[in-house]
């Protein structure tokens, strides 16, 4: 299979599986749920994908990076364990929980590898991809506080880790800590990956 099939595969199959996902939460959830960034950005990560938009690939990925990473070692460790490390996957547990919410969650074991992959696959290194990162969240933050700290969307009221807590200014300082902690580093490595790969042809 060729690099473009490939591609092409990766990008209509989180397309179609994240379509399915935001149907499933407007049909059996609350609808503001899709302004988590685990179940939106798929979608436009899918779009970059079968576009080959690396610009965008390396964005998003990096944007939703340690979230998703977060939740499958969460997820994975109570199934091994029946523990939580975080406590992020108890829904998925929790029998009140609509079972079709439970099975389209499992996209968020899928959406990192697949951009990790695509972006190593069209090896374009694009510049200033944290404009990227820094649009979306321009865009979502208005929404997020629209919605208010009941709803508390991705965690920027007050913290969603037990272990961490909600210090004075979380608001303020959790996005700072995110940018430039979680997403930078994601987009700095990747970055180099691409490098090395160029530099050992």
């Amino acid at each position: 299979m060729n690099k473009n099939t490939i591609l092409k595969l990766m990008g209509i199959t989180l397309i179609v599986l994240s379509l399915i996902r935001i149907f499933l939460i407007l049909r059996f959830g609350t609808p503001s749920s899709v302004f988590w960034i685990s179940n939106h950005v798929p979608l436009i990560l899918g779009l970059a994908i079968l576009f080959r938009n690396s610009f965008w690939i390396l964005a998003e990925t990096a944007f939703i990076f340690v979230g998703e990473v977060g939740w499958t070692i969460d997820y994975l460790f109570k199934l091994s364990f029946n523990k939580y490390l975080v406590g992020s996957t108890a829904y998925m547990f929790n029998p009140a929980f609509a079972t079709p919410l439970k099975i389209s969650s499992l996209l968020h074991l899928i959406v990192v590898p697949f951009g990790v992959i695509a972006f190593l696959l069209i090896k374009k290194k694009p510049k200033k991809a944290w404009k990227g990162v820094a649009l979306h969240l321009a865009l979502l933050l208005p929404i997020i506080i629209y919605y208010g700290d009941n709803l508390n969307l991705n965690c920027l009221f007050k913290s969603c880790i037990n272990w961490l807590p909600t210090i004075p200014l979380f608001p303020i300082i959790f996005p700072i800590f995110y940018a430039l902690v979680c997403v930078t580093p994601i987009i700095y490595l990747l970055n180099k990956l691409i490098s090395n790969s160029s530099r050992n042809k």
